[in-house]
């Protein structure tokens, strides 16, 4: 637990490492305005670290409080956006960041490969179809420089996400999870505000479309940020800029 007042933000593991490393950037500042607690589950009961509604409800318990913001980036987004369908009286509010929606996995995975020059594209598929073949911190290391050129934000150099950590093994276990037909999203099972910081100008227009056909859904509750010129990772891209709209977005809940 970081942080003595305010809202509870519970941060869940995130992509690309599906760990917490994607958090740190803006943890100290979070934490001046918020109580941020990690929820890290056992990767024996919840593969690719998706956190399930019963670790959530006893976080709320041991803590105290009826509710809390969930915030996470990418497979952990998404991960946060289903949590909100299964236990809508416990989430206050989502903060999903360069997150696909449940059911556009693929095509968000296709977005962030499309965006690649060759030979790197190439690479990278062929890396994720042979990753037996690997040893898995060879292979992670190897896919950061491959996938490093679609990533970076405007501007930004290449070499500066490869130390950016990666577990394509935990996400794939994510990205199988989050698959499955019963993982949705619909604005009209949750009452909280939802704010999705996506890199729209970075996808496709059927992706961008979905998102959008969202947001009409539900105006009063779902707000879409542009950060494509932050790359596919944004908080690394833009720290202070995305730092900003999480602190104005947890700022709107009552602190104790």
């Amino acid at each position: 637990m970081f942080g003595k007042k305010g809202p509870l933000v519970v941060a869940l593991p995130g992509g690309p490492g599906m760990n917490f490393d994607w958090l740190y950037p803006v943890l100290d500042d979070l934490a001046g305005d918020a109580v941020v607690a990690l929820l890290w589950p056992d990767p024996a009961d919840s593969p690719g670290r998706v956190v399930r509604p019963a670790l959530l409800r006893a976080l709320l318990e041991a803590v105290q409080r009826p509710k809390g913001v969930l915030l996470s980036q990418g497979l952990g987004g998404t991960a946060a956006l289903w949590l909100t369908v299964l236990e809508p009286d416990a989430v206050q509010g989502v903060v999903a960041i360069a997150a696909p929606l449940p059911g556009t996995l693929d095509a968000m995975d296709d977005a962030m490969r499309e965006g690649l020059p060759e030979p790197f594209k190439s690479l990278a598929a062929e890396l994720v179809a042979t990753q037996a073949a690997f040893r898995p911190e060879v292979l992670d290391r190897d896919l950061a420089r491959v996938m490093a050129p679609a990533l970076v934000a405007r501007g930004q150099k290449p070499s500066d996400l490869l130390a950016v950590s990666w577990d394509l093994r935990a996400w794939g276990q994510a990205y199988a999870t989050l698959s499955r037909p019963e993982v949705r999203y619909s604005p009209a099972e949750f009452s909280g505000p939802v704010l999705l910081l996506e890199p729209m100008s970075r996808l496709q227009g059927s992706l961008q479309d979905t998102f959008r056909g969202l947001a009409a859904q539900a105006p009063d509750r779902v707000v879409i940020e542009d950060v494509g010129d932050c790359g596919f990772l944004p908080l690394t891209g833009c720290t202070s800029r995305v730092r900003r709209l999480i602190e104005k977005f947890v700022d709107r809940f009552e602190r104790d």
